[in-house]
């Protein structure tokens, strides 16, 4: 079993007088839910071959000692909630700017019950990280999941993200990228954020269901709790990760419990004034100018980096 003597930063983050904690909590499964769907994923797993220690594990979890286990919904919950607290902060600094901000889903990798296991979310995230730095895309926050399809026994890791600044052609380029890979639907349409806490709640989801039947208004299928087969796959891909490392990063790094931003290379900077000249409006975004900057902040009274940020403009 795992050490669960220290808190998690996901569990421990208590944002100084930041109302956005009961925003975020109207769309994210409340504790009831949370433990109900506790219930059902261990009614599942129990009947998985080798689970006895995941399933020890989500059964003594508490608030006091949190199992950090990733099909464990409680805390899914609560690193959901700092998640989108954390990505909510940074969306509503960027409104303050001349940025646009959009959502896109990517599929990275397409998998069965017996290979989902062999993907890698680090090397994963590293390939896509360096195609959307070629693509001229650099700010990015988004979190990683894996779906199934009941109609062929396949799964899909993917990727929901939150875009800062990236235009038009950056994102068309990028997704030609995409399409090599062979996937079906590789990248969505980019989606304008209408419904900011909504939306970015929605980023990052730790689901043990999957959808089958008629599509209802939402295009979506009816939920079902997955089947032993099913969960047991997931639970053996999930195993060796913590949730952090379904965090995707571009441009921004976790520092502690805070997304900070890094500062954009030369090279990139170059890329935007390409974009720009071959027609699309510029860029101006002014952020953190080091990576030993946004630290300090990070250190700093506890106050948001980007409040330094503004002080020193």
């Amino acid at each position: 079993m795992r050490d669960r003597s220290l808190p998690p930063f996901w569990q421990t983050y208590e944002p100084n007088g930041d109302c956005r904690r009961s925003s975020v909590e109207a769309f994210v499964e409340t504790v009831e839910d949370a433990n109900w769907y506790r219930k059902k994923n261990l009614l599942a797993l129990r009947k998985c071959e080798g689970a006895e220690d995941l399933v020890d594990d989500i059964s003594r979890c508490s608030a006091a000692r949190p199992c950090r286990r990733i099909l464990c919904p409680p805390c899914a919950r609560l690193y959901r909630i700092w998640f989108a607290q954390q990505t909510l902060r940074w969306f509503r600094h960027s409104k303050q700017r001349p940025l646009t901000s959009l959502t896109l889903v990517v599929r990275l990798k397409q998998a069965s019950n017996r290979d989902l296991p062999k993907i890698s979310i680090a090397r994963v995230h590293g390939r896509f990280r360096k195609r959307m730095r070629r693509a001229g895309i650099f700010r990015v926050i988004g979190g990683t999941e894996a779906s199934y399809n009941e109609l062929d026994g396949m799964w899909t890791v993917h990727v929901h993200l939150l875009l800062f600044g990236a235009d038009p052609i950056a994102i068309a380029d990028f997704a030609s990228k995409c399409t090599k890979d062979g996937i079906s639907r590789a990248v969505s349409k980019p989606q304008e954020v209408n419904d900011p806490i909504k939306q970015i709640t929605y980023l990052q989801k730790f689901g043990t269901f999957y959808r089958a039947g008629a599509f209802d208004s939402r295009g979506k299928g009816r939920a079902y709790p997955m089947r032993p087969a099913q969960i047991a796959a997931l639970a053996s891909w999930t195993d060796s990760y913590e949730f952090e490392d379904f965090l995707f990063l571009a441009g921004f790094r976790r520092y502690a419990d805070r997304i900070v931003p890094t500062e954009i290379s030369r090279a990139a900077r170059m890329r935007r004034v390409e974009n720009s000249s071959r027609g699309m409006s510029g860029i101006a975004t002014t952020w953190l100018r080091d990576e030993a900057l946004s630290a300090r902040a990070a250190k700093t009274c506890r106050r948001p980096a980007f409040a330094l940020l503004s002080a020193q403009q």
